[in-house]
């Protein structure tokens, strides 16, 4: 995949042809994308195909042995920390919260990256209001983390993450706690962070017709390092890449909307 120099600084994220590996064993190879601005990219997978760790990748915590990740067309590995962190902001597979303070507390620390301390600070206020606000959070603001149950604790995690107010959001299996419907709202709150914010968004999941509701284009990993799949979500959940990413046939249809509908074979 050859990327113009342009194209490189024109998109907020390009993968040049990547390949990591554990020691001796290959993980990820020959991995492109183009992550454009105020898109949706879903990056999908069977287990263990290295999904999180091309997080971690696109992040720069990790480096790959070959290839390049550009943010803003300058390699990744040239970006400050906290540079990096006023840029994407990030929620994690499993947040952790050490201390019980309140949810307007805990999502204010998404602002260190900016200023530290938001007190006093109109903006920082400002975003955390609108982060509160956006995850329908307002009303439980002085309500203790320990008081929360799974779904808001995730919501608080994505309120941080947007009192961050980077311009990209990245998102690590956040659907995995949530029930069917509040897995829906999540999409749907994704969606009007990319079309009424300009949000440009990577996510994990396992769920791959709620992912391709919403996404621009889709990354599939496959479990043997092979070179994985970049493209729209139809061009990408065909019958044959799916059976081999996950070992089985899986059906592919639409739904009235026309978005994509994915279902495993009949169990019985």
């Amino acid at each position: 995949m050859v990327i113009a120099s342009a194209e490189k600084v024109a998109h907020p994220l390009v993968v040049e042809n990547m390949s990591f590996s554990y020691g001796a064993v290959p993980l990820l190879r020959d991995c492109a994308l183009t992550l454009r601005r105020g898109e949706i990219l879903a990056i999908v997978g069977p287990n263990g195909s290295g999904k999180s760790t091309l997080l971690r990748l696109l992040r720069g915590l990790l480096a790959a042995q070959s290839g390049e990740v550009l943010l803003e067309g300058r390699s990744i590995g040239r970006w400050p920390r906290r540079q990096i962190a006023r840029t994407i902001a990030v929620v994690a597979q499993r947040e952790a919260f050490p201390f019980d303070y309140s949810v307007a507390q805990t999502v204010a620390m998404g602002r260190f990256p900016h200023r530290g301390l938001w007190n006093g600070d109109p903006e920082g206020k400002r975003a955390v209001t609108s982060a509160l606000e956006w995850t329908e959070l307002f009303a439980l603001a002085e309500r203790p983390l320990s008081s929360l149950s799974g779904g808001e604790l995730q919501k608080v995690a994505i309120a941080r993450a947007l009192a961050q107010d980077t311009p990209l959001l990245f998102l690590d299996e956040p659907l995995t706690s949530l029930d069917i419907a509040q897995q829906a709202r999540l999409m749907r709150l994704l969606s009007r962070l990319r079309s009424q914010l300009g949000k440009t968004v990577a996510l994990v999941s396992h769920e791959l017709s709620l992912s391709a509701a919403i996404a621009d284009h889709m990354l599939l990993l496959f479990p043997d390092a092979r070179k994985p799949v970049w493209g729209r979500p139809e061009e990408v959940l065909t019958p044959s890449h799916l059976e081999q990413a996950f070992g089985q046939p899986l059906s592919v249809s639409r739904r009235p909307s026309g978005a994509l509908r994915v279902e495993p074979p009949d169990p019985l």
